[in-house]
């Protein structure tokens, strides 16, 4: 029970693990922080022990997934990266193909063996309809020092914080959503992603790096209008529905579908018109065999 007080730490209008938490770890937020970029020149450090920018994980103009966790956390970290792996095995879009996770450690004595470790967990588990190269390459999991670590959860609001009496950490968790440039676009406090209230928390996952890309990343154009209908409600925690919008896009498809039964209708009938004037001009002609021989 100290173990889940201890890391179910999130504004009260986000919390879903609702233990009363340690006064020691009380006061944890995920601040504002939407709109600003995140240090690119940040240094990680890989499963097999190398150094690497964080600017690596943005290449390819897709839209990146930020998880802020350690990779020892007893309860909520843990529980945050499987439910993002099945959330990532309902989604229609591929990880590595149209978009990246990027989880780092800010306990600076995790090692790139226990990321590695993680790193494998999600790879076993995600149902991947691409290849597996492709998928570990959008797949990032880090160490950093603590300095690093400290410097990317101030650029995004994220907020932890060290218990030496009990050797953990009390944090904030959340999913950040961060644009191809790498700016914060959406953040998604706990697990409102997963919320069970929402009518469809993926759908809003998919939402979010539709945001993110301006919509570049649709697949379909049921994506686009997915996109143009709906708006992220702060206060509801997701995405709803824009009424007006809504509105638009059924006036829009009501004349194409009524344009379109217009011709469809009109087609016929130019080609019933057409038959029935063959059929005349067959019945009118006279048949050769009814022509007087020319002696």
């Amino acid at each position: 029970m100290l173990a889940a007080s201890l890391c179910a730490v999130c504004p009260a209008n986000a919390q879903y693990i609702r233990d009363e938490v340690p006064e020691q770890a009380r006061g944890l937020t995920l601040d504002n922080r939407l709109g600003v970029p995140v240090p690119m020149d940040i240094e990680l450090i890989d499963p097999s022990g190398q150094t690497v920018a964080l600017a690596e994980s943005f290449e390819g103009g897709k839209p990146v997934l930020l998880v802020m966790a350690y990779y020892d956390c007893p309860l909520l970290c843990p529980a945050m990266l499987n439910q993002l792996q099945r959330a990532f095995n309902e989604l229609d879009y591929a990880l590595g193909e149209d978009f990246n996770l990027v989880v780092v450690s800010f306990d600076p004595t995790n090692t790139p063996a226990e990321a590695l470790r993680a790193r494998e967990q999600m790879l076993v588990g995600y149902d991947h309809r691409v290849p597996q190269d492709v998928v570990r390459a959008g797949l990032g999991f880090y160490v950093a020092q603590e300095s690093e670590s400290r410097r990317l959860a101030d650029a995004i609001g994220f907020d932890f914080r060290y218990l030496p009496d009990v050797d953990e950490y009390a944090h904030a968790m959340g999913l950040y959503v961060l644009t191809p440039q790498g700016a914060l676009s959406r953040v998604f406090p706990n697990y409102t992603f997963r919320n069970p209230d929402l009518a469809n928390p993926v759908r809003d996952l998919k939402l979010a790096m539709l945001d993110a890309t301006q919509g570049r990343i649709a697949a379909s154009i049921a994506d686009v209008i997915l996109h143009f209908c709906y708006r992220y409600d702060p206060n509801a925690g997701a995405y709803t529905v824009a009424a007006f919008r809504l509105m638009r896009v059924v006036a829009v498809l009501t004349v194409v579908s009524l344009a379109g039964l217009i011709v469809l209708l009109r087609v016929r009938e130019v080609r019933k018109q057409a038959r029935k004037e063959s059929r005349q001009s067959i019945t009118t002609e006279p048949h050769p065999a009814a022509q007087p021989a020319v002696r």
